[in-house]
């Protein structure tokens, strides 16, 4: 029987920290990673991105793998990107398979659907990125909250099924990451077997292939010294039934009520 080769997953939903992970993983030699793509879509489509960020195909390849599965595109590209003696790294957009109304005509599933297109072809090692769940509401509900509906209650029930899928996942929490960035940073590339450069933490800042921050390909505009990240303190005139979903959410995770 043929041994299944390990991929990388890194699994974080929005505003946790993903995109800052994805510039420094990026910022790597020899690494490229997927940034945001999943089985129900990407913010930039995958094959886009290995094409024209990363010259992993050609314009002939491109027109056959976009009939193909995800599944079928992933196992080609991870062979190309081995051809080139490079490391791939798929980033989930897992936020796609939880938050309500983010895919259009698609109703969350309440699945990491990336893991299960993929877990039958490879040995995967996935790690998810984690932030403090009040933190993380709040923050999205000041980016998104023209956009989708980011009432607590609704958001905290959907972020909590999210929580529950990643249990048996090896995780970081992005507060932790950020206070500790280069003895953090040496444990995944540990994890995953690639090469650690230090050097990374100090310019991941001008990666510009990737996603996130509600900006496409662009360097940060701001110091690229990764900022400590700490908890949110919940609001004070927070109604009893949310503050009820939300203890319920921390019971699940290893957060301290605020």
């Amino acid at each position: 029987m043929k041994m299944k080769s390990e991929l990388p997953v890194l699994i974080c939903y929005s505003r946790s920290g993903g995109t800052l992970m994805n510039r420094i993983l990026g910022s790597l030699e020899n690494v490229i990673v997927l940034s945001e793509v999943n089985p129900w879509g990407s913010f930039k489509p995958m094959i886009e991105q290995a094409q024209e960020w990363f010259s992993l195909i050609n314009s002939d390849e491109r027109k056959d793998l976009e009939i193909r599965t995800f599944a079928e595109q992933v196992i080609e590209l991870d062979k190309k990107a081995k051809k080139q003696c490079k490391q791939l790294i798929i980033r989930d957009w897992c936020t796609a398979n939880f938050m309500k109304g983010l895919i259009k005509g698609k109703k969350p599933s309440y699945r990491l659907e990336t893991i299960e297109a993929l877990k039958d072809q490879y040995l995967l090692k996935p790690l998810a990125i984690v932030r403090d769940p009040y933190s993380t509401w709040k923050s999205n509900h000041e980016k998104f909250e023209k956009y989708f509906d980011m009432r607590p209650r609704r958001f905290f029930s959907d972020y909590c099924k999210y929580i529950i899928t990643l249990r048996d996942l090896p995780r970081i929490r992005l507060e932790d990451f950020t206070a500790h960035p280069s003895e953090y940073m040496r444990w995944v590339c540990s994890y995953w077997g690639i090469a650690f450069d230090k050097n990374v933490l100090d310019k991941h800042g001008q990666f510009t292939r990737c996603t996130g921050d509600n900006t496409l390909a662009k360097p940060m505009t701001n110091n690229c010294k990764i900022k400590k990240v700490i908890a949110v303190p919940w609001a004070e005139d927070m109604n009893l039934k949310t503050k009820k979903e939300l203890k319920k959410l921390y019971q699940l995770t290893s957060y301290e009520c605020s």
